[in-house]
């Protein structure tokens, strides 16, 4: 956990994470009241107590006589998520906000940590690379606007060049 103690050491950097927070609320805004968003090639489904075990393995059991679902796999991470949601009796349009919320920022803070290591350059450059990242029309309307795995590695992959650049 080198990485965490290299974060926490500048107290300049709290300040500025706490602000790329802050920008992170305006994904609630996405939404509107108690309604979910859902699109794409891969359906949303609305019960993960009854859709989850469709998704640890390739096999569908709910359509017909069962039919082969090869696509499932790559999605058991993210519908996990929604499922220990839905065990601790979340609503399931909460627990979509909390994970839109959670990916949107932490793909900011992610940027930010990587712009200062590689380029060597203050906070506030930094900062706005982080704004760029999460903003861009590019993700605000392909990313974003397709709930899915995607998610996942628009907000991961900075925080792995993070960690593997020495």
């Amino acid at each position: 956990m080198k990485f965490l103690k290299n974060i926490f050491d500048e107290k300049k950097n709290y300040l500025y994470i706490i602000l790329i927070l802050l920008v992170g609320l305006i994904s609630f805004s996405w939404f509107k009241k108690d309604l979910i968003l859902s699109g794409g090639d891969f359906p949303f489904l609305f019960s993960p107590k009854v859709s989850f075990p469709t998704f640890y393995s390739v096999w569908n059991y709910l359509s017909s006589l069962g039919n082969t679902n090869i696509q499932a796999m790559p999605h058991l991470f993210h519908q996990s998520i929604y499922y220990i949601f839905s065990i601790l009796n979340i609503p399931l349009w909460i627990s979509q906000r909390i994970i839109f919320y959670l990916l949107f920022s932490s793909g900011g803070i992610a940027i930010f940590l990587l712009v200062k290591k590689v380029v060597k350059t203050d906070n506030l450059l930094a900062f706005f690379s982080a704004l760029f990242y999460m903003m861009n029309p590019f993700s605000l309307v392909l990313v974003w606007g397709i709930p899915g795995i995607i998610l996942f590695a628009y907000s991961g992959i900075p925080l792995l060049f993070y960690l593997f650049i020495d």
